[in-house]
């Protein structure tokens, strides 16, 4: 029987800045030797099929919730394409980590989501998105 589980097509990276993840997505080369280092350094993070080499696939569209920010496509042997997040970003683009990072912290005291809402603001559904914080 096969396995029902689907493997992320997302590939998180730890970018040093912002600004560095920015000078990257400009230039090609250092995106490609970033990535390389990464997998150098952490294999297990990156799809086996990732030892064949990768090619670049664009971007993706521009997310309307964060401004404009995009994130590159790559495409391994098999033709499946990965995109590459870098790890101040939070999962499915709800919001850049360090906006949430306290709030996730607090919900594993148990500290309620009414609570979480009326000390960090935002709304209900903003912090189940941007981690199950219920």
């Amino acid at each position: 029987m096969e396995s029902l589980l689907v493997a992320s097509k997302v590939i998180c990276l730890p970018f040093c800045s912002e600004e560095h993840y920015e000078e990257c997505m400009k230039d090609k080369g250092a995106f490609r030797q970033f990535i390389t280092d990464m997998y150098t350094k952490y294999p297990e993070i990156f799809p086996h099929q990732m030892k064949e080499g990768f090619n670049f696939r664009g971007f993706t569209a521009s997310s309307r919730k964060l401004d404009g920010f995009r994130m590159r496509r790559i495409t391994l042997s098999d033709k499946k394409v990965y995109q590459i997040r870098p790890s101040f970003m939070m999962p499915y683009l709800t919001g850049r980590t360090d906006e949430v990072e306290k709030a996730l912290f607090l919900c594993r005291f148990g500290v309620p989501l009414w609570a979480l809402v009326y000390v960090f603001g935002r709304n209900e559904m903003y912090c189940k998105r941007s981690g199950g914080f219920s």
